[in-house]
């Protein structure tokens, strides 16, 4: 979690590279365009992940849009590759100048920080950098840059889960939550496990696909009451009825 006042200065990139910011789009059929697409399979490739099927970025994609989400590209001239001794390889062999060489997705959510009332929160997300251009600024920019427009559009805290925690405290990040496990031993119940009250009610199975607004109402009674809680992207509701693979 970072919090911030005043815009942080804004990092340059190295000559040669172009940061773009937009919205990602589908075309009429409702598939990601060219520049959507090039953009989360450099994602998928910065997490080590296999490359996306159509079926797979079609759903993804439909979901980002719908969520207003932004994505941030940082992208190699080709002009000035070029003018390396590595620009023939970089011509031939890379993945073409469409594929960002830096990945960076924010979008708004909201916070429980604990007060009357739910704050508003930037979100992190699909930070990667080509191993092939590293030291180059990129991260750095991407950070930078992205929260400067966070903090111009009066939001109070930036929020990011961190499979690397050690990067983002030169931004002004620090631990904000942690996950605890809990194990509960029901083989014996009355020694190793009871109930504070008595049970009532029954417990049905439902039909996943029927249970879209339950969740939503669960969440939202979860969300006004909890300390730390994060409002939830749609891929949830999705995930919860069924709807579409994870």
């Amino acid at each position: 979690m970072s919090i911030a006042s005043q815009p942080p200065q804004v990092t340059p990139l190295a000559e040669g590279l172009t940061a773009r910011t937009f919205a990602p789009a589908l075309d009429a059929d409702g598939n990601p365009d060219a520049g959507t697409g090039a953009f989360h399979r450099a994602v998928a490739l910065g997490f080590y992940e296999a490359t996306p099927t159509d079926e797979r970025m079609r759903l993804q994609e439909q979901v980002l849009v719908g969520d207003g989400q932004r994505i941030t590209g940082v992208y190699v001239d080709p002009g000035s590759a070029s003018l390396e001794h590595w620009g023939e390889a970089h011509e031939q062999l890379t993945y073409g100048s469409e594929h960002p060489v830096g990945t960076f997705i924010d979008f708004d959510k909201t916070l429980n920080a604990g007060g009357p009332q739910l704050i508003d929160a930037f979100l992190i997300t699909g930070v990667t950098v080509d191993a092939s251009y590293r030291r180059r600024g990129i991260l750095k920019h991407l950070m930078t840059s992205r929260l400067a427009a966070a903090v111009e559009d009066g939001k109070a805290v930036a929020l990011l889960t961190a499979s690397e925690g050690s990067i983002y405290g030169r931004f002004g990040f620090g631990p904000a939550t942690r996950e605890h496990q809990v194990r509960i031993n029901v083989s014996r119940a009355g020694e190793a496990f009871g109930l504070r009250g008595q049970p009532s009610g029954r417990v049905l199975t439902a039909d996943p696909s029927k249970l879209g607004d339950v969740i939503d109402e669960v969440f939202a009674g979860h969300h006004a009451v909890t300390r730390g809680s994060v409002g939830r992207l749609p891929d949830h509701r999705r995930y919860g009825t069924g709807s579409g693979p994870r």
